[in-house]
Formats: structure tokens, sequence, C-alpha cells
């Protein structure tokens, strides 16, 4: 399978996302983040700085990489490295004459497959907290403005009607909540994600995903991290970690390095983790992009 590894800019323009028309023949008229490949053995880097000065006449000062995602188009693996740009010099110009489009995801404008992706890549945790019902009794004094993302397990809508969502109001929660597939069609507009389960994978269509919904899967083989990588979710949890789960036994951190470099989209550890320990810094050398618990995040 051919590859190639591109880089690509996220700038904001209050709030909107500095983006630009294609105008050759593959996706014509489709818009696009700045950016391109590497070329001549470039760092991500190194490819981004150069291509956004060629493409926008300004000189990146400082960006950081957000996440990495993989994508198959037919026969070709494309790996994109994303980075927002927090300052550049310079007035913004195209330099090669395409269109500028100030993207702030209410316009209906066409764009890449794969730049849904990247929108929803910003919206993810690097700590991703799995609340359950004893999270929300009366017992405990749960904030939930720690977390920019819950994911609600085994909870249900009545639960999360009657104790859960007054709880949120009053904390003033605005992250996402991601609830866990089959769900009641009572939750309408009260869930930002669905999670998928191992045992519900293959229940998942891809085709009928909604542009600005997250979804996720549970992975605990490569044989799960495969399917998933065909259905283009946008991230998986991947366990157990540290800790074994019924008939899976703890993968370590480099069974789970191994897993991770096979996924297409971010990875999140699970299983024993813990801000006690360096869990976290583990996760990054080893491929991952956060971690995710129950009792101890």
């Amino acid at each position: 399978m051919k590859n190639i590894t591109i880089s690509v800019a996220l700038i904001q323009n209050r709030s909107s996302y500095i983006c630009l028309r294609r105008n050759n023949k593959v996706y014509k008229d489709y818009i696009e983040f700045p950016g391109g490949k590497l070329i001549n053995e470039e760092t991500p880097s190194i490819c981004l700085v150069r291509e956004i000065k060629e493409e926008l006449n300004i000189t990146l000062k400082k960006y950081k990489l957000v996440g990495t995602l993989k994508h198959l188009y037919n026969d070709l693996l494309v790996v994109i490295n994303v980075f927002k740009v927090f300052k550049y010099e310079g007035d913004i110009y195209s330099n090669e004459g395409r269109d500028i489009i100030n993207y702030d995801m209410k316009h209906n404008h066409k764009i890449l497959p794969t730049h849904n992706r990247i929108l929803k890549l910003l919206k993810l945790p690097r700590v991703l907290k799995i609340a359950t019902v004893n999270d929300f009794n009366e017992k405990k004094n749960f904030n939930a403005t720690y977390y920019t993302s819950l994911r609600l397990r085994d909870i249900s809508y009545d639960f999360y009607k009657n104790n859960i969502k007054n709880i949120l109001i009053a904390q003033k929660y605005s992250g996402n909540i991601i609830i866990d597939y089959p769900y009641n069609l009572d939750w309408e507009e009260h869930y930002h994600g669905v999670h998928f389960t191992s045992s519900y994978l293959d229940q998942f269509d891809e085709n009928k995903k909604e542009s600005f919904i997250i979804y996720s899967a549970s992975c605990h083989t490569l044989t799960d991290i495969e399917l998933c990588n065909t259905k283009l979710f946008d991230f998986v949890l991947l366990s157990p970690v540290l800790r074994s789960h019924n008939k899976y036994p703890s993968l370590n951190w480099s069974g789970y390095s191994k897993l991770s470099k096979h996924a297409y989209m971010p990875t999140y550890a699970l299983g024993g983790l813990s801000f006690i320990n360096d869990d976290f810094e583990q996760c990054i050398k080893n491929n991952g992009f956060g971690i995710a618990g129950i009792s101890k995040i």
C-alpha cells in the first residue's frame, strides 16, 4: 500500500479557521486546511513551516502538534500531522491564487472527509473520565467541571434526567457527553458522542455518521483495531493496560504501544491507570493520545 505523510495547520481567525479551496481534479472545489506533504526527509514541523509560507505567505512562530490521524483513500494511506498555530508573522495572502475561506462549521462548505476528523480531534481531551451511577450518588461531590469530556457508562436516560442533568447544570458544565450504544431515543440532543463496546463494533454503520458527533470504541485486540480503522471511529479505548479484565490479559505498555501503532485514530490507555503514577507520560511515550479511567481518574 502506498502512503504519504502530510502536515496541516489550524489557524484561527476569531471563531473560524483559515482554509483554502481546492482547484485540482480530485475533490475539486472542496475546502481544506493549509499544508502539504513531507518531501526530502523533512520532519513534520519543518514541512509545516515551509508549506504555510508557500501557500499563505506567513512565517509560523509558535505552533504545537495536537495529534496524528491516518486516513485510507482507496489504496493510499495518508498520515496527517495536525498542528495548531498560535503565532505567525506577516499578512495572510494566497500565493497560489486559491480562494481563502474562513470556515466556521456553520456554513455548508464541502470539506474533505479527513478534515471532519481533524475538527473532532480538537474536541478530544487528554484525560477521559468514565462516569458511572456511583459517581453521582448523594455521598459523592462529583465535580464534572474538572473534565472536558464524560463518558456515561451504563447510565440510562431516565437516571441522567433525574439525577445527573441538574448536577451538570448547577456546575455549568460545558463539556462533551458521550453515551453508550445502544441508547434510547429520548437522549435526543443531550449527547455529543456515542461509544461502542467491542461486542457492538460490527453494528456501527460508518455511512450513517453524523458530522459533529464523536464516535468511539472499546478495543482489546488487533482485530478490534483493524475493524475500527475500516469504520473510521474518532478514537478508541485500548484495554486492559495495567490490569487484566475478564478474558483479556494485561497489555502492559509494550502491548499498548504495538496496538496503538496500528490505529488510524487517537488511542486512550485504559485499565489500572491513575494520576498518582506517571501513567499519562507513559501513554504518550507509547504512541497514545491520553488516558481514561473510572475510579482513579
